[in-house]
């Protein structure tokens, strides 16, 4: 048994297979994930299948040879009406076990139409609205009955943003409910008032941390191709006709209940306290930045701006600021944020208010659904009354850092560090240039995505650094990790010293990098052997896999042989491809 599900919406069809055949024997089954299931009857035609594979092919062979003989046949509506003769027959003579069809395709007045037959009469239905599902995938019809007028409205703006949601609500929704028949990479194809077209889609882990995953599905020269990321095999899906009827246990995917939910992980870029942050495309620039501050009498209250960007799991997310000291932990600032793509950084920005009790050493934490992802540290200490005007409106004023706040805040510690020997990121950008310089921090022309014709890259990188570490020296490393395969390149070594587990430590280095093929790469950094922080670079060619299509002018320059540099928050990109990512 098998799922094939067809979804029929205003403007086409959408239709979802699996790819797994089913070997019953008297002890068990076996499960091969190799088998087309969408099967080409003609350039605006095809025929899916559920249930007797030796049944399809015998049916779908008679029909390929009839409408060689009979013209008649290639219209869609006649070809309908032909099935029911054909299957009944054949079903009958050679008793096949059940067997489900869905015949599809563009009529002659360029609509789409789409049909559907159950053994053993099979009786010709046209569906006309909403949704069918054939095969042992039925279980799901209750999800497509919840969601259907959602896919079905304008949230969705064209034919393949609803296969999108198609597909992954499919996948979702088998993942929850687990059914061993139903297996490998899903095939789809939508059909408009133009043409069928097979849709190409993949999935990869974007956790630097977690196990390399990623496959996809393709469609090559009129047949599905799997392939596995990870190690670039691929798998070709064979007709019923060509599939191998000695049984193969091969499974190259999986839909069942996950038995562990793993943590979800973000990954900081930068996190500071200044009086002014200004966020544009490409670059960020951050005045005002500030550590120790000083105030002439306590308890005293602090308004300041908090500027935090990371990039981590999509979806909805509780983001939250809490200030820590000693003797408690108070939630300062709460938010939630919707999280677009995993791909994409998150720069926010808004001030916060918390009361310093007394002086000496604090901590900012900045937490996403309960996970810290960054953690500064600050010293309050005694300060001079300022009369200036300030942001604050009356609130005692901010001091700008004195000397000997920073020695005072030099001769503390940070528990968290100290406990566990490790190191906490101030801040990471991938960039042209960084102009680090007392209370001013600038990152320029910040990277996103790198578009090139042909693999190996060869190019020139900065980046900017800072950590909190232990007292002493630590060995600082910078790894470029293929996302899919986790082959791993040493980009840089350096030496840092650190003052202080208070003290930030800026480490910053123009690099000279190759990057062997197209891919989506991590740039990890390295202290003392553990991970600290990573980025994510993407390296796309003319046609991109897995970030932004390119404008026809930019497409023409890639072509050419130029190197084109898409920077973050950039506001000309087009819309994104393969939006699958884990």
């Amino acid at each position: 048994m098998t799922i094939v599900a067809a979804c029929h919406f205003k403007d086409g069809t959408v239709v979802v297979a699996d790819s797994r055949v089913t070997w019953q024997s008297t002890h068990n089954q076996q499960h091969q994930d190799s088998l087309q299931k969408i099967v080409s009857l003609g350039p605006t035609t095809f025929i899916s299948y559920a249930g007797s594979v030796d049944a399809a092919e015998v049916i779908i062979r008679q029909l390929r040879g009839r409408m060689s003989k009979r013209p008649k046949l290639k219209f869609l509506k006649k070809l309908s009406t032909e099935i029911p003769r054909i299957a009944k027959h054949y079903f009958s003579l050679h008793k096949y076990s059940p067997l489900s069809l869905i015949l599809g395709g563009v009529n002659k007045s360029g609509n789409p139409e789409i049909w559907w037959y159950e053994s053993p009469n099979f009786i010709c239905n046209q569906l006309k609205d909403r949704f069918k599902i054939i095969g042992s995938g039925k279980p799901i019809s209750p999800y497509l009955e919840a969601n259907y007028s959602r896919f079905a409205s304008n949230e969705f703006p064209d034919l393949k943003s609803r296969a999108d949601i198609v597909r992954t609500g499919i996948e979702s929704e088998l993942n929850r409910i687990g059914i061993t028949t139903v297996g490998g990479m899903l095939q789809e194809i939508i059909i408009d008032s133009q043409d069928i077209s097979p849709m190409s889609y993949g999935f990869l882990d974007l956790n630097p941390k977690g196990k390399p995953r990623g496959k996809s599905m393709k469609m090559r020269v009129g047949q599905w191709i799997q392939e596995d990321l990870t190690d670039n095999s691929k798998i070709p899906l064979v007709e019923p006709a060509n599939l191998n009827t000695n049984p193969i246990n091969f499974r190259f995917q999986d839909y069942s209940p996950l038995k562990e939910v793993e943590v979800p992980e973000w990954y900081l870029s930068y996190f500071v306290l200044c009086g002014k942050a200004s966020i544009e495309v490409g670059t960020i620039t951050l005045e005002g930045v500030v550590t120790q501050m000083g105030f002439p009498e306590y308890p005293s209250t602090l308004r300041i701006w908090v500027a935090v960007g990371f990039w981590g799991p999509a979806g909805k997310r509780q983001l939250e600021f809490y200030f820590v000291t000693d003797t408690e932990q108070v939630k300062v600032y709460e938010e939630t944020i919707q999280i677009e793509h995993i791909f994409e950084e998150v720069d926010f920005s808004d001030k916060i208010e918390f009361t310093i009790v007394r002086p000496g050493k604090a901590f900012l934490e900045c937490k996403i659904d309960g996970n810290t992802i960054g953690r500064k540290a600050l010293y309050f200490g005694q300060g001079k009354k300022n009369t200036a005007r300030t942001e604050n409106n009356g609130a005692n004023p901010l001091i700008t850092a004195q000397e000997n706040l920073v020695e005072s805040h030099r001769s503390c510690f940070d528990p968290l560090i100290e406990s566990t020997n490790g190191a906490i990121l101030e801040y990471f950008s991938i960039c042209d240039k960084c102009i680090a310089k007392g209370m001013y921090l600038r990152f320029e022309n910040q990277m996103k995505v790198l578009f090139y014709k042909s693999y190996p890259l060869r190019f020139r990188l900065f980046l900017a650094t800072a950590f909190r570490m232990s007292k002493g020296e630590h060995d600082i490393q910078v790894d470029m990790v293929n996302a899919a395969t986790r082959e791993s390149s040493i980009l840089a070594k350096a030496k840092a010293v650190a003052s202080s587990s208070c003290i930030v430590t800026p480490v910053h280095g123009d690099l000279i990098t190759t990057i062997p093929s197209s891919g989506i790469y991590f740039i990890n950094i390295n202290v003392d052997g553990q991970l600290v922080g990573s980025a994510l670079l993407p390296a796309e060619a003319e046609k991109p896999v897995w970030t932004y299509s390119l404008n026809p002018e930019d497409v023409e320059s890639v072509k050419s042989g130029e190197l084109i540099i898409l920077p973050k928050r950039a506001i000309n990109e087009s819309k994104s491809l393969s939006l699958n990512q884990k």
